[in-house]
């Protein structure tokens, strides 16, 4: 399936509508469910959606936890990241990537579905934000072609102008949908955590360790285990 959204001067590309329709059959509730605490009212702004100017070096941290391993100080660096963002923050910078995606890419969903790979929950995630985008009156779908509205168009200009990076907020999106294997650095047993929390009780010595003074960090896609098995050759 593919999307494009832009001004309504300029090239649409065509969609399949039933097919469209179907995919949010399939994920039902999930995807009209509001989050708790938003607004959808159609006229809000996304100002929530601005972005501090970090000193932090997150393009190297994103390409070290490529590679599946984060030492235990970058681990802190990215828990402080997440604790600048609340509930509404990230539902707001949702919706500015979709809209972004929209406005400047010819295959908008493939490109956000490529910001988490092997992910079936951002999937659904990026499902359910372009049908938001969609209801706030961002977006609009006539028969095959999908476009910003002028208030949609609005809307994520004035996002960006107040900051809004979606390279940033992939890196985010990436670290937020990541489990974390912390190896502890008194025994060297691993425990699973997440970026979002400052510590973790170690499951070999039990000591309480701050993610930040963790010997590495082993990271994986959360929903891993939902990929479908590689042959045993591969």
């Amino acid at each position: 399936m593919v999307l494009s959204a832009v001004q309504s001067s300029g090239p649409q590309t065509s969609i399949d509508p039933g097919a469209f329709m179907m995919l949010f059959v399939v994920i039902g509730g999930v995807v009209a469910a509001p989050l708790p605490g938003k607004k959808t009212d159609a006229g809000s702004s996304l100002s929530a959606a601005r972005l501090r100017v970090h000193r932090v070096d997150w393009q190297r941290i994103d390409r070290a936890a490529c590679q599946g391993v984060l030492d235990g100080a970058d681990g802190g660096l990215v828990n402080g990241m997440m604790r600048e963002n609340d509930v509404r923050n990230v539902h707001q910078s949702r919706i500015a990537l979709v809209m972004d995606a929209l406005g400047r890419s010819s295959s908008p969903m493939l490109e956000l579905y490529a910001v988490v790979e092997n992910s079936y929950e951002w999937k659904g995630l990026v499902l359910k934000y372009f049908h938001e985008v969609c209801l706030l009156g961002y977006a609009e779908i006539n028969e095959r072609f999908a476009s910003l509205t002028e208030k949609g168009s609005a809307v994520l200009e004035g996002a960006r102008a107040e900051g809004f990076d979606p390279a940033y907020w992939g890196f985010m999106e990436r670290r937020m949908h990541e489990s974390v294997s912390a190896v502890c650095p008194h025994c060297g047993n691993t425990t699973h955590t997440h970026f979002f929390r400052d510590d973790y009780v170690c499951s070999g010595c039990s000591k309480r360790v701050r993610l930040q003074e963790s010997e590495a960090l082993i990271l994986r896609c959360s929903d891993a285990h939902l990929r479908p098995r590689m042959a045993a050759s591969q």
